[in-house]
C-alpha cells in the first residue's frame, strides 16, 4: 500500500490541476474589463456571470485552496517516496508532469487578465515555459545516456518560489476588495522574483548538463583508449610456435 501512496497523491494533483483550470477558465470567459491592478471587476451579463458577481470572493478564495492543496499533495508524495524509499517509473514520469502541468497552467491562465489586473505578462509566461521545455529535455537526453540528472537546490526552490508566486495572486485575486496601494509593488516584485529566479536555474542546470556530460564522455573516450592500447600491445605480442 505503501508503494501507491506517493503516486496516488500525484495523480490526485493532477486531478486537481485539471478541476482548478476549468473553473478559472469559466471565469475568463464571464469576467469584462473593470477597474486597474487588482481593481473591481465586472462581470458579463448572463447567469454564470451574475453567479460570479454574487459569489466572487468565495469563488476566488475557492481557487486559492485547490490550488494549495495541490501543492500540498506535492510536498506530501516527495516526502513520502523519500521516507519509504518507494519510486516507481509512474512517479519518475507523472511528478515532475504533474508540478510542471500545474505551474505552467497557471500562469498560462493568469495572462488574459492583463497586466492591469495582475502583473504577468505574455514574455514572461514564454520565459517560464521554455525554460521547463529546456530543463526537461537536457534531463531526457542526460538520463538517456545513462547519466543521473537529479533536480538542484536551485530547482527545488525555483519551484517553491512558483507555487509561492501563483498562490499569492489567486490569493489576492480573491481579495481586492480588502487591498491597498501596497498590494502592487509587492506583487511585481514576487512575480518579477520568480521569472528571475526560474531563468537562473535553467542557466545553472544547462551548465550542470554540460559538465555532467563532459565527464561522461571523457570516461568513455578513455576507456576506449585504453582498450585500444591493450588491444595494440597484445597485437604485438610475439607469438610461440
Amino acid at each position: 500500500m505503501r508503494r501507491h501512496i506517493p503516486n496516488l497523491l500525484t495523480g490526485l494533483r493532477i486531478i486537481l490541476a485539471g478541476l482548478l483550470f476549468t473553473l478559472f477558465s469559466f471565469y475568463l470567459e464571464v469576467r469584462v474589463e473593470g477597474g486597474g491592478f487588482l481593481g473591481p471587476a465586472t462581470y458579463a451579463d448572463t447567469s454564470i456571470g451574475h453567479f460570479f458577481r454574487d459569489y466572487e470572493a468565495i469563488i476566488l478564495n475557492g481557487f486559492f485552496v485547490l490550488f494549495f492543496v495541490a501543492g500540498i499533495t506535492d510536498a506530501l508524495d516527495g516526502y513520502f517516496a523519500r521516507r519509504w524509499n518507494v519510486t516507481t517509473i509512474f512517479g519518475r514520469i507523472a511528478d515532475p508532469f504533474a508540478d510542471k502541468i500545474m505551474i505552467s497552467g497557471t500562469f498560462v491562465l493568469f495572462v488574459p487578465l492583463g497586466q492591469d489586473i495582475l502583473p504577468v505578462a505574455p514574455w514572461m509566461v514564454v520565459a517560464i515555459l521554455a525554460r521547463e521545455y529546456l530543463v526537461t529535455s537536457i534531463r531526457g537526453y542526460a538520463e538517456s545516456t545513462g547519466v543521473a540528472f537529479p533536480a538542484s537546490n536551485w530547482g527545488k526552490f525555483k519551484m517553491l518560489l512558483q507555487s509561492l508566486c501563483c498562490g499569492s495572486l489567486f490569493l489576492f485575486l480573491g481579495n481586492e476588495n480588502f487591498l491597498n496601494t501596497w498590494a502592487r509593488p509587492i506583487m511585481v516584485t514576487l512575480v518579477w522574483l520568480t521569472v528571475s529566479v526560474t531563468l537562473i536555474s535553467g542557466v545553472i542546470y544547462i551548465q550542470t548538463a554540460r559538465r555532467l556530460l563532459k565527464s561522461e564522455s571523457d570516461d568513455v573516450e578513455s576507456h576506449e583508449t585504453l582498450l585500444n592500447s591493450d588491444e595494440s600491445a597484445s597485437d604485438k605480442s610475439p607469438t610461440l610456435g
